[in-house]
């Protein structure tokens, strides 16, 4: 091995390394806004699995505002894009905590 083949490896390793360091903080406040996010989204899930069903036909015959939460689709969207992050967080978890060429 040479040192010209060595530095330029080392070269590319700072390139690598300097890309990640850019980005660090970002990912970390991304984390804190999907904590953030599920967190908002508990309460919600309670919400919907227990009185959701019985309080949306106790206002149908009432002039209630237009909530979005009266429609079937804004919460289930939400909780379906929801999984997608948890689902991504579980790939890039087994990934960084899989062996390499496992």
């Amino acid at each position: 091995m040479s040192g010209s083949e060595a530095l330029e490896r080392l070269e590319r390793m700072e390139e690598h390394y300097r890309s990640a360091l850019a980005r660090v903080e970002a990912a970390e406040a991304g984390l804190k806004a999907i904590e953030d996010f599920f967190e908002a989204m508990r309460p919600l899930m309670d919400a919907y699995g227990t009185t959701w069903l019985a309080d949306r036909e106790a206002v149908a015959e009432e002039d209630a505002p237009a909530l979005a939460v009266l429609g079937e689709d804004a919460v289930w969207d939400l909780h379906t894009d929801q999984h997608g992050l948890a689902q991504g967080m579980l790939r890039l978890a087994a990934e960084h905590f899989s062996p390499r060429g496992a």
